[in-house]
């Protein structure tokens, strides 16, 4: 649950959760599954897979320096829909 206060009419966080956050700038949180990959999320959920870097990039702080090693459990902002591409 985020703590929120306004002050002369912005509202401001002094904590938010990640699908909080997710939401405010424009996207969605994805929790790692196993067996995922960032192409395999990208083509899943943004529609192609070459878009595994721009995953890669917004999210490089929780991943580290390896884009491969992702982990279960990891939760990653996506910018795209966040809605599986059929």
């Amino acid at each position: 649950m985020s703590e929120s206060k306004v002050i002369n009419n912005v509202l401001l966080f002094s904590r938010i959760n990640e699908q909080e956050e997710a939401s405010i700038v424009g996207g969605y949180t994805y929790t790692v599954k196993r067996g995922d990959s960032l192409f395999k999320i990208a083509k899943r959920y943004c529609g192609k897979g070459n878009k595994w870097t721009q995953i890669y990039k917004d999210n490089k702080r929780k991943i580290g320096s390896n884009p491969d090693l992702i982990r279960p459990g990891q939760k990653l902002y996506l910018r795209c829909s966040g809605i599986p591409w059929q």
